[in-house]
């Protein structure tokens, strides 16, 4: 028996000028049913409805990474009603895996019209990135992750699963600036 690719899902992304496009085509749709029902076009009512349960998926735009052992594949795949496509790349080139930290600026508050403009606040959001990398290929991010711990355990699941040496620089970067307070407060203590 073949086994099946591990799937990690990353859920729907809402992202890209598409996905806003097509959600705001699935709202008029919705609009455009519930007119047609309350006109008594039940016909034309039910197309705009299947229309609807057709298009409404794609603006969700569910995205994930899949790992096939067997084949010693892995790809970052988009799905569509359960259908999921993206180009398979060898797992060979690979060397280890890295987590890493990354802050997210975004604004926020208010309405459109205060986002796009200067009366927006901006927010920052702490992202902990576990991704393979190798000498000779370009990062693959297999996940972000909220909280360090998470992202610690995380990487070592897939690490043993994969058989891959790991690396927290998250951690080295936090350990460094540590020692460097302790320096500066040992200086402090001195004068």
């Amino acid at each position: 028996m073949e086994e099946k690719p591990i799937t990690i899902s990353l859920g729907p992304q809402f992202s890209g000028a598409l996905s806003r496009l097509v959600m705001l085509v699935t709202v008029l749709v919705v609009i455009q049913t519930i007119y047609a029902f309350a006109i008594g076009e039940y016909v034309f009512g039910m197309v705009a409805a299947l229309v609807g349960v057709l298009i409404a998926p794609l603006f969700l735009d569910y995205r994930g990474v899949q790992i096939d052992l067997a084949n010693q594949q892995i790809r970052k795949y988009r799905a569509y009603l359960g259908l999921r496509w993206g180009q398979w790349l060898p797992l060979s080139p690979y060397e280890k895996l890295i987590l890493h930290w990354q802050r997210l600026r975004y604004k926020s508050g208010g309405s459109a019209t205060a986002l796009m403009g200067p009366r927006g606040s901006t927010r920052s959001s702490d992202v902990y990135c576990v991704s393979l990398t190798g000498s000779e290929v370009e990062t693959f991010e297999l996940a972000d992750l909220e909280s360090h711990r998470a992202a610690k355990r995380f990487m070592a699941k897939y690490a043993k699963l994969l058989h891959l040496p790991a690396e927290d620089k998250y951690q080295k970067r936090m350990e460094a600036a540590y020692k460097r307070r302790q320096e500066v407060e040992a200086r402090r203590g001195r004068k």
